[in-house]
């Protein structure tokens, strides 16, 4: 949605499904085993962790001179199903386009 022509508005849910391991596992345990030798059980693992997220966020241009500067900020809600927790997830970003 773009309220004024320098300004968008965003909404957006999402719901993410994943297995039981980290994406940041890189698959060797402290003393530089591989632990994904022999199969991979957390890609087998039927049980998955259900995230769910609403984030809100606005974002903004200006034009000065030749350059255009460039702002998002952003709220979002996230629900962890194994948890039964939710965590705020505040963003801010700033840029120059040129």
């Amino acid at each position: 949605m773009t309220p004024v022509p320098q300004l968008d508005l965003e909404l957006a849910a999402r719901l993410i499904r994943h297995g039981a391991g980290s994406i940041w596992d890189d698959g060797y345990d402290d003393n530089g085993k591989a632990t994904f030798v022999g199969g991979a059980p957390d890609f087998l693992d039927p049980v998955t962790e259900t995230a769910y997220q609403l984030e809100v966020a606005a974002s903004g241009r200006v034009p000065v001179a030749t350059l255009e500067l460039a702002a998002r900020v952003s709220y979002g809600l996230e629900y962890l199903e194994s948890e039964s927790a939710a965590e705020h997830l505040i963003g801010v970003q700033v840029g120059i386009s040129l």
